[in-house]
């Protein structure tokens, strides 16, 4: 008898603690999760002034993974957002994983929110890597994650009847904010460049 009423004591602590974690834990992020804002793409091509947002970040990397890093950099875009509203300059947002597998990469980009592109694979020797890390606005050149990079240029669309013009030109580095201390003083707004 006295075994049963243990069993059964045991059983309604493990009831409260679960009702306890439900009330205070797992109910309050759903609460925060739903009144929190994220960034959606136009889906349009616009010629002008673009303000270019990327965020380079790694499934393996310890600070791009913290729990309070999805939320700074859905703010930063919205940071940067007002920048290039101010200007009245198109806005775009770029998601970079510098990982090796496209799979690890894509999971890792989805928890920080819409991008209107996504860069996957091949680890620093992905083309956006590359191109805004280590050739054509080489600030950075070692390569550090998290990151996140502000490009201003200009965007060309001519719809033509038998073919579209494309062209980007211009790109200069507007910003580059280079570990999760300078992401945060972003979103805090406690930025000195």
């Amino acid at each position: 008898m006295k075994k049963k009423i243990y069993s059964y004591s045991i059983l309604l602590l493990v009831f409260i603690a679960l009702g306890y974690l439900y009330q205070n834990v797992i109910k309050k992020n759903i609460f925060e999760e739903s009144n929190f804002k994220k960034y959606q793409p136009s889906y349009e091509y616009k010629s002008g002034k673009d303000l270019l947002f990327i965020y380079f970040g790694s499934p393996f990397c310890g600070y791009c993974n913290s729990p309070e890093m999805p939320k700074m950099i859905e703010k930063s875009k919205f940071l940067a957002k007002a920048v290039a509203d101010s200007t009245s300059a198109n806005f775009t947002t770029q998601g970079v994983a510098i990982s090796w597998s496209p799979e690890k990469g894509y999971d890792h980009l989805s928890k920080f929110g819409n991008f209107d592109e996504l860069t996957l694979g091949r680890s620093w020797f992905n083309s956006s890597a590359l191109k805004y890390i280590h050739i054509d606005l080489p600030s950075d050149e070692v390569g550090k994650v998290p990151q996140v990079l502000l490009v201003t240029r200009e965007i060309i669309f001519k719809k033509g009847e038998k073919k579209n013009t494309y062209k980007v030109l211009n790109e200069k580095e507007y910003l580059r904010l280079e570990g999760y201390d300078e992401i945060k003083n972003f979103t805090e707004r406690k930025v000195n460049k």
